[in-house]
């Protein structure tokens, strides 16, 4: 019942689409009219002078001098002349009218039977569209269950339509839609009463977090078996159980269903992440498969949250709760262990995508970047690095502020290791980090492995504001110089010629200094 009610909702959904395509098309046309653009005195004149250009025997030309005359003209005359003109144009005396209307500044396209009907049939739009959200959000069982699926795939829905005395007991409200309750025993006697009880309030569409579950096997086959909706299991013990299950489609659906309800309910339960770590925690003890299903349990984990709650890891950002911190290493740590990555399936995210949530959600200004990038050696978060799968766009935003040594030293690390951009942003960090352009030009940049046409592609960029200042066009001429012969050379020397005048012009270096620098670089020149 409830996946009949998803289809019918997406289907509604696209009904809703179509129908705002439509609504836009006719405001469009809507606006044409308060435009002036429905009767429009150019169009109506310039017809006229491209296919007669005489009236009254006077030719008439294409200039607003003459469209005024023939205007003033046409409106009054009688004769058959005008007539002969309206009929080969198809304007008839109630286009004319208008046209006249619309001169003289009176004519209220808003009251046309175009705009009317236009009007009307947004109006009509309009309500089509409150009954089909109406439908999605106010859907009742009865309403379900009195449509025709026929064809219906769904056991539970067709099974009603076959059997008549509870079809009819239904429609007829002489029981209600709770009546899998008075399902035989036999299909529930191996249900504790507290498993029962779950179950019928997940049928019944109440929240329940299922702390003393026993048979989940069996649960997660009824509820299955009767289409449950699976946004009301708020389980640990449940989401725990299928996230060590064969990857299918359908496990990963109830997987999402059940993370997306938790992350944006109302009661957002803490723990209830925490518990499904701890559950999926190996120990020495477990066969391999029992390790391998719970690494896949783990992607899965950490795909679904990416995909339907990526503000959980915003978390770490605050970095107050080390317990929370600590926990949730575990889970990066095993997604990127070597021997995670023989479990794939089309459904989990890429590295590089949880790599982008890490960086939009404030992971890396956390002590966990640390774990991430500096301690794990033998695994595949190294090879991501190495291999050069991701590389950061602007690492300031995860080195903000002041920079600590170790700042410094996870900056040097990705640098050295190619996973940035060469772009200004990261230059500017580069130079921030080592202490300033003569210091990266003069002592770091082999040590940082800085190659020579990074520093060329961004010299331009980065010598503007308070960064031209002596010191920097001095480094800069000097390094410039240390070029080999080449355009790129000779253009870096043009353009430092140019920032060393205007830096001069606005008072940013004396005359001295003006004059040494010039040296360096016209002699270099000659």
């Amino acid at each position: 019942m409830n996946k009949q009610k998803e289809i019918n909702r997406e289907e509604r959904k696209n009904e809703i689409r179509k129908i705002d395509n439509e609504i836009r098309d006719v405001g469009k046309k809507l606006q044409h009219f308060r435009n002036d653009k429905e009767v429009d005195l150019y169009v109506y004149y310039d017809k006229f002078v491209n296919n007669i250009g005489i009236y009254d025997n006077e030719k008439y030309r294409p200039n607003l001098y003459y469209q005024g005359k023939f205007w003033d003209k046409f409106f009054k005359d009688t004769s058959e002349e005008k007539k002969k003109i309206q009929k080969l144009f198809g304007w008839s005396d109630k286009l004319t009218e208008m046209i006249k209307e619309r001169r003289e500044a009176i004519f209220d396209r808003t009251e046309s039977e175009s705009y009317s009907r236009l009007k009307n049939q947004r109006n009509g739009y309009y309500e089509k569209r409150k009954l089909l959200q109406n439908k999605i959000e106010n859907e009742t069982f009865f309403d379900i269950l009195n449509e025709d699926y026929e064809d219906s795939e769904y056991k539970a829905l067709s099974n009603i339509k076959k059997l008549p005395i509870l079809n009819y007991l239904l429609t007829s409200g002489l029981i209600d839609k709770n009546y899998y309750e008075y399902i035989s025993p036999s299909f529930t006697n191996d249900l504790t009463p507290q498993d029962l009880n779950f179950v019928r309030n997940i049928l019944s569409r109440t929240y329940d977090k299922g702390k003393n579950l026993e048979n989940i096997p069996r649960i997660i086959e009824v509820l299955n078996s009767s289409n449950a909706d699976y946004r009301y299991v708020q389980s640990t013990k449940i989401l725990s159980y299928l996230l060590v299950q064969p990857i299918t489609h359908n496990m990963m659906q109830h997987v999402r269903t059940i993370i997306y309800f938790w992350g944006n309910g109302n009661s957002l339960d803490p723990n209830f992440i925490g518990d499904c770590i701890n559950n999926l925690k190996m120990n020495l003890t477990e066969n391999e498969r029992t390790r391998e299903s719970k690494r896949s349990g783990i992607k899965v984990l950490v795909s679904a949250l990416v995909s339907e709650y990526p503000e959980y890891f915003r978390i770490f950002y605050g970095g107050n709760d080390i317990n929370f911190i600590k926990k949730n290493s575990y889970i990066f740590e095993m997604f990127f262990d070597p021997a995670s990555e023989q479990v794939i399936s089309e459904e989990f995210i890429s590295n590089k995508e949880l790599f982008d949530v890490f960086v939009e959600y404030g992971v890396f200004k956390n002590i966990v970047f640390d774990r991430l990038l500096m301690n794990w050696k033998d695994n595949s978060c190294m090879n991501l690095f190495d291999a050069g799968v991701y590389k950061f766009s602007n690492l300031s935003q995860i080195f903000s502020g002041d920079l600590t040594p170790n700042n410094v030293a996870q900056i040097s690390f990705l640098i050295r290791n190619g996973d940035y951009s060469t772009n200004i942003d990261n230059f500017k960090l580069i130079v921030r980090a080592v202490g300033g352009l003569t210091t990266l030009i003069e002592k770091e940049k082999d040590l940082w492995e800085i190659d020579d046409s990074y520093i060329v592609k961004c010299l331009p960029s980065f010598l503007q504001g308070e960064n031209v200042n002596y010191e920097n066009l001095l480094t800069s001429a000097k390094f410039a110089k240390g070029l080999y012969g080449n355009q790129q050379k000779i253009n870096l020397i043009q353009t430092l010629i140019n920032f060393t005048k205007r830096a001069r012009k606005q008072n940013k270096i004396s005359l001295d200094e003006y004059n040494e620098i010039l040296d360096v670089l016209k002699n270099e020149e000659k």
